[in-house]
């Protein structure tokens, strides 16, 4: 896109670009932009790739690993002082020990035993 371009939809321009995939779950707009760009062999399409809702997909965890037990930390470990954010946490084993070792029940506030569930999927034990 040059000077004097007139497309301010980004969304359009990314597809356009190769960067951006048509997410046709949500609107079929941009799959005529996308099969152009993708005969063309621009942006994402000049290699291979995986789409990411295949990859999400792919990442989801099973009934069985669900079943398992959250790890703790090792003992000795220690609780902070203040009260740390989900936003903060970075494992679903540092997210059960805070829970319930520490005692730190805001970060589970559904109350549904899974702390900080933006790490963590499947309830402490």
């Amino acid at each position: 896109m040059g000077e004097g371009s007139s497309i301010t939809n980004v969304n359009e321009a990314m597809v356009m670009a190769g960067l951006a995939f048509a997410f046709t779950k949500f609107s079929e707009e941009y799959t005529a932009l996308e099969a152009l760009v993708q005969r063309q062999k621009a942006g994402l399409w000049a290699g291979q790739f995986e789409f990411p809702w295949e990859y999400r997909e792919r990442q989801k965890p099973t009934p069985e690993a669900l079943a398992q037990p959250v790890p703790m930390p090792p003992s000795g470990a220690k609780c902070p002082p203040t009260r740390p954010y989900c936003k903060n946490v970075r494992s679903c084993n540092r997210a059960c020990f805070l829970l319930q070792e520490c005692g730190y029940g805001g970060l589970d506030r559904d109350n549904d035993d899974i702390p900080c569930e933006n790490v963590c999927r499947r309830p402490c034990r």
